[in-house]
């Protein structure tokens, strides 16, 4: 009977450590609960708070936009053409029909279609030109402007089965770059 009364006492001191250490455990996950849900909000009223910033700087940035009147010269001309004029040059180009319809290096005449991307791509820089916004794009439009450029330079015939496929890829390249900025040319040129 002593035996069961100790083996009763001392199940009956684990459980009393165990419930113990139980509601300790219980406690510091509650503490830890309330500091994660503290943190939370913080982070919740910091993201509101930056959603808040962000979304004036985006308006100080479109009336701005909208408030300058930029002016981007143009070297083939005597006088100066707004930034508008030149995305509605552009645009105009990327939705020609006669150039759509050299796209695959067969057409009547590629050395005019390379003179109207040369003027399309002068244009579309000139649209973009001071636009800190456009920034990550400058480095496409040079690439098309250089491929454009290196084309006009080589010495053979445009007839050639070589030349025709060339244009086809530089075509297809401008044409993706002037597709990408679209939305872009759209908005220029609608503040005109």
């Amino acid at each position: 009977m002593e035996r069961l009364k100790a083996e009763s006492k001392q199940h009956k001191d684990a459980f009393t450590a165990a419930n113990a250490e139980g509601q300790s455990k219980v406690a510091a996950c509650r503490d830890e609960h309330s500091n994660l849900r503290k943190e939370l909000e913080e982070a919740q009223k910091a993201r509101e708070t930056w959603a808040a910033e962000r979304a004036d700087l985006m308006g100080k940035i479109d009336a701005r936009s909208s408030a300058t009147v930029d002016v981007a010269h143009d070297s083939k001309h005597s006088g100066f053409v707004s930034k508008g004029k030149s995305a509605q040059t552009a645009l105009a180009a990327l939705d020609s029909a006669e150039l759509r319809a050299c796209d695959d290096g067969k057409c009547a005449n590629l050395s005019d279609a390379m003179r109207t991307w040369r003027r399309a791509i002068d244009s579309l820089s000139a649209a973009m030109e001071g636009d800190d916004r456009m920034a990550q794009m400058v480095g496409y439009v040079e690439q098309i402007s250089g491929d454009v450029h290196g084309l006009e330079k080589v010495d053979q015939p445009t007839d050639t089965d070589e030349f025709k496929e060339t244009y086809a890829a530089i075509s297809g390249n401008n044409r993706q770059v002037f597709e990408a900025m679209r939305g872009y040319l759209m908005t220029v040129a609608k503040n005109e």
